[in-house]
């Protein structure tokens, strides 16, 4: 009986979701899914000891979540890594040691072609890290336009060496942007029953789709207000707003909400996207634009998506472009009895960029 009120509930504000879940097991895709190429490898020898880089495909995903992650973020790979090295804007490059696998990294080609990010860094632990990481990053030079920018996250300047392969120093990496970030955990069953008692009417936000984005994109003018630094940010990977990015944001994990449309400084639009990880649903929402008004109804129509995508935990990790702002957000978040994460919250959080050559 719950079930079925709550579905028909739901359905009042969010009738575009689908009811099934994506995540429909990780092995059973694998067990279907097989790649052949040539492999193309790039060595690196120190002392007696030889790297070999290699392409990941679908076949490697036991052997790649098998080496430890080493961004101290949540790790979405888990659940991810099929679709990420099924996209053909996306490349994994394996390290392996003397015969064993002992490092992973995964790039996203984005921007017209002109940035190369940096993400999901993986490494043995007992390896020689730093090794690992420049033969990686060699390879990557070699085998890429040099003309090409590279990008990666940072969450504090004394680790960047850990996320951007390469001793850091502000001659080589320009800082691009900084958000503010914190976290948030409930329970999916006490956020069911908040949901229910502190319902709110929908005023100006809507879900959005690809035109809607398409025609956002081609006004730069909008930019100003909407973009800070003239980047969107979605699942910690930075975008320009130009027309080739819209699929790679708007996959079927993503949810857009936007809000005051009509109005360019008024606008706000959040971007959401949900993953499974082993403590449960995690759930990488962004805010651009006016936060003003109308953040309790994107933070509103964000929570009923993940309602029938769980059933334990739900974290929310959110991105602002002020710090003033999240508490707006945390204020809003309480009532629905989210409480912030004081363990894994960083504040600022940065992006920097370099060429490759």
């Amino acid at each position: 009986m719950f079930r079925t009120s709550l579905s028909r509930w739901t359905s009042n504000y969010l009738g575009f979701l689908p009811n099934r879940l994506f995540h429909s097991g990780i092995r059973n895709n694998l067990a279907l899914e097989s790649s052949n190429y040539k492999v193309n490898e790039s060595h690196g020898l120190y002392g007696d000891s030889t790297v070999n880089i290699r392409k990941a495909t679908l076949s490697d995903y036991n052997t790649v979540i098998a080496i430890p992650n080493q961004t101290n973020t949540t790790d979405h790979l888990v659940d991810r890594y099929c679709s990420f090295i099924s996209r053909k804007t996306n490349t994994g490059y394996v390290a392996n040691l003397d015969g064993k696998d002992v490092g992973f990294l995964l790039t996203h080609l984005i921007d017209d072609g002109s940035t190369l990010v940096l993400d999901k860094l993986r490494v043995e632990e007992g390896s020689d890290n730093k090794k690992i990481k420049k033969t990686v990053y060699e390879h990557i030079k070699q085998t890429q336009d040099p003309m090409i920018k590279t990008a990666s996250i940072n969450f504090d300047p004394k680790m960047t060496d850990t996320h951007a392969l390469e001793e850091y120093s502000v001659k080589d990496w320009n800082l691009v942007t900084v958000k503010t970030k914190e976290t948030f955990n409930t329970k999916i069953t006490d956020l069911h029953e908040k949901l229910k008692k502190h319902s709110i009417q929908l005023k100006s936000s809507k879900r959005l789709f690809g035109r809607d984005v398409t025609k956002i994109f081609s006004y730069p003018e909008s930019h100003q207000h909407l973009f800070k630094d003239e980047r969107l940010l979605k699942s910690d990977i930075l975008y320009k707003p130009v027309a080739s990015n819209i699929d790679l944001v708007m996959d079927k994990r993503t949810l857009v909400i936007g809000s005051n449309m009509t109005s360019s400084p008024a606008v706000l639009m959040s971007f959401g996207t949900y993953s499974y990880t082993t403590a449960g649903l995690h759930y990488n929402l962004s805010f651009h634009g006016n936060m003003n008004e109308c953040v309790d109804e994107h933070l509103f129509i964000h929570m009923i998506s993940l309602l029938n995508r769980g059933n334990k935990n739900v974290t929310f990790e959110i991105y602002v472009d002020d710090a003033k702002d999240m508490l707006t957000v945390q204020e809003i978040l309480q009532i629905y009895s989210f409480q912030k994460n004081k363990v894994d919250n960083r504040n600022n959080v940065e992006w920097y960029e370099k060429c490759l050559c």
